[in-house]
Protein backbone atom coordinates (compact mmCIF):
# COMPACT_ATOMS: atom_id res chain seq x y z
CA UNK A 1 0.00 0.00 0.00
CA UNK A 2 1.33 3.26 -0.86
CA UNK A 3 1.11 5.20 2.38
CA UNK A 4 2.91 8.84 3.17
CA UNK A 5 4.40 8.79 6.83
CA UNK A 6 2.34 5.44 7.45
CA UNK A 7 -1.46 7.43 6.47
CA UNK A 8 -3.64 6.23 4.03
CA UNK A 9 -3.09 8.10 0.29
CA UNK A 10 -5.19 10.81 -0.08
CA UNK A 11 -4.91 10.84 -4.18
CA UNK A 12 -5.68 7.28 -5.67
CA UNK A 13 -2.70 6.53 -7.74
CA UNK A 14 -2.73 4.78 -10.83
CA UNK A 15 -3.01 1.17 -10.51
CA UNK A 16 -3.75 1.16 -6.64
CA UNK A 17 -5.57 -1.48 -4.60
CA UNK A 18 -6.50 -2.50 -1.44
CA UNK A 19 -7.61 -5.81 -0.03
CA UNK A 20 -10.13 -6.15 2.70
CA UNK A 21 -12.34 -8.20 4.23
CA UNK A 22 -15.92 -8.40 5.06
CA UNK A 23 -16.77 -10.19 8.65
CA UNK A 24 -18.86 -13.85 8.76
CA UNK A 25 -22.22 -12.86 9.94
CA UNK A 26 -23.50 -16.49 11.48
CA UNK A 27 -26.18 -17.69 9.91
CA UNK A 28 -26.35 -14.92 7.35
CA UNK A 29 -23.17 -15.42 5.55
CA UNK A 30 -19.57 -16.52 5.74
CA UNK A 31 -16.34 -14.32 5.67
CA UNK A 32 -15.62 -12.70 2.57
CA UNK A 33 -11.70 -11.78 0.99
CA UNK A 34 -11.24 -9.50 -1.79
CA UNK A 35 -8.90 -7.15 -3.61
CA UNK A 36 -10.48 -3.94 -4.81
CA UNK A 37 -9.55 -0.55 -6.68
CA UNK A 38 -11.06 2.36 -5.05
CA UNK A 39 -14.09 3.91 -7.10
CA UNK A 40 -12.71 7.53 -7.43
CA UNK A 41 -15.93 10.07 -8.52
CA UNK A 42 -15.12 10.11 -11.86
CA UNK A 43 -16.00 6.46 -12.24
CA UNK A 44 -18.97 6.56 -9.73
CA UNK A 45 -20.59 9.63 -11.09
CA UNK A 46 -21.95 7.89 -14.99
CA UNK A 47 -23.38 5.50 -12.06
CA UNK A 48 -24.94 7.36 -10.04
CA UNK A 49 -26.45 9.95 -13.57
CA UNK A 50 -27.72 6.25 -14.74
CA UNK A 51 -29.23 5.39 -11.39
CA UNK A 52 -31.38 8.42 -11.29
CA UNK A 53 -33.44 7.16 -14.11
CA UNK A 54 -34.01 3.41 -13.56
CA UNK A 55 -37.19 2.37 -12.90
CA UNK A 56 -37.08 -1.06 -10.22
CA UNK A 57 -34.63 -1.76 -7.62
CA UNK A 58 -34.08 -4.81 -9.29
CA UNK A 59 -32.66 -2.60 -12.30
CA UNK A 60 -30.79 -0.64 -9.20
CA UNK A 61 -29.25 -3.31 -7.83
CA UNK A 62 -27.84 -5.00 -11.17
CA UNK A 63 -26.25 -1.69 -12.14
CA UNK A 64 -24.31 -1.23 -8.65
CA UNK A 65 -23.37 -5.21 -9.19
CA UNK A 66 -21.73 -4.37 -12.12
CA UNK A 67 -20.15 -1.79 -10.98
CA UNK A 68 -18.42 -3.53 -7.98
CA UNK A 69 -17.62 -6.32 -10.51
CA UNK A 70 -15.55 -3.38 -12.47
CA UNK A 71 -13.69 -2.51 -9.60
CA UNK A 72 -13.17 -5.96 -7.74
CA UNK A 73 -10.19 -7.55 -8.64
CA UNK A 74 -10.56 -10.86 -7.20
CA UNK A 75 -12.37 -12.73 -4.11
CA UNK A 76 -11.72 -15.89 -2.30
CA UNK A 77 -15.57 -17.12 -3.18
CA UNK A 78 -15.41 -20.13 -5.29
CA UNK A 79 -17.90 -18.91 -8.05
CA UNK A 80 -16.96 -16.95 -10.76
CA UNK A 81 -16.35 -13.03 -10.03
CA UNK A 82 -19.30 -11.52 -12.13
CA UNK A 83 -21.78 -8.81 -11.45
CA UNK A 84 -24.31 -11.78 -11.93
CA UNK A 85 -22.94 -14.03 -9.07
CA UNK A 86 -22.39 -10.72 -6.80
CA UNK A 87 -26.12 -9.65 -7.38
CA UNK A 88 -26.73 -13.03 -5.94
CA UNK A 89 -24.80 -12.30 -2.84
CA UNK A 90 -26.70 -12.26 0.70
CA UNK A 91 -28.61 -9.04 0.91
CA UNK A 92 -26.51 -7.58 4.23
CA UNK A 93 -23.37 -9.24 2.54
CA UNK A 94 -24.00 -7.01 -1.15
CA UNK A 95 -25.17 -4.16 0.91
CA UNK A 96 -21.71 -3.96 2.73
CA UNK A 97 -19.24 -5.25 -0.11
CA UNK A 98 -21.33 -1.85 -2.12
CA UNK A 99 -20.36 -0.07 0.92
CA UNK A 100 -16.72 -0.73 0.56
CA UNK A 101 -16.03 -0.98 -3.10
CA UNK A 102 -18.81 1.80 -4.26
CA UNK A 103 -17.96 3.84 -1.69
CA UNK A 104 -14.93 3.56 0.28
CA UNK A 105 -16.23 2.63 3.49
CA UNK A 106 -13.88 0.14 5.51
CA UNK A 107 -15.33 0.48 9.01
CA UNK A 108 -14.89 -2.02 11.10
CA UNK A 109 -14.42 -4.85 8.41
CA UNK A 110 -11.62 -4.22 5.88
CA UNK A 111 -7.40 -3.43 6.14
CA UNK A 112 -7.38 0.23 7.30
CA UNK A 113 -4.73 0.64 10.26
CA UNK A 114 -6.38 3.52 10.99
CA UNK A 115 -9.22 2.01 11.81
CA UNK A 116 -7.25 -0.43 14.18
CA UNK A 117 -5.49 2.72 15.85
CA UNK A 118 -9.34 4.27 16.67
CA UNK A 119 -10.03 1.51 18.21
CA UNK A 120 -7.13 1.68 21.19
CA UNK A 121 -7.39 5.51 21.53
CA UNK A 122 -9.12 6.79 25.03
CA UNK A 123 -12.56 7.27 25.12
CA UNK A 124 -13.60 10.89 23.29
CA UNK A 125 -14.24 13.99 25.36
CA UNK A 126 -17.14 15.52 24.26
CA UNK A 127 -15.86 18.96 25.58
CA UNK A 128 -12.37 18.87 24.38
CA UNK A 129 -10.77 20.11 21.15
CA UNK A 130 -9.47 17.76 18.91
CA UNK A 131 -5.51 18.78 19.76
CA UNK A 132 -6.18 17.60 22.97
CA UNK A 133 -7.81 14.21 22.13
CA UNK A 134 -4.56 13.72 19.89
CA UNK A 135 -1.81 14.82 22.70
CA UNK A 136 -4.05 12.95 25.38
CA UNK A 137 -3.64 9.89 22.45
CA UNK A 138 -0.12 10.62 21.90
CA UNK A 139 0.77 10.31 25.60
CA UNK A 140 -0.20 6.51 25.89
CA UNK A 141 1.52 5.35 23.13
CA UNK A 142 4.57 4.17 23.92
CA UNK A 143 7.93 5.74 22.10
CA UNK A 144 10.54 4.44 20.46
Amino acid sequence: MNMNNGQMPCIIPDGYQRTSFIEERPLVHGRLTFTWRPTTDAVRAPYIDLLRSVQTSKAEHEMVSRLIDRQLVMWNLADEKSAANIAKLQPTLWKRLADVVVWGDAGPDGDDPLWEKSKQMLPLDPDASIEEMLAKNSETEPTS
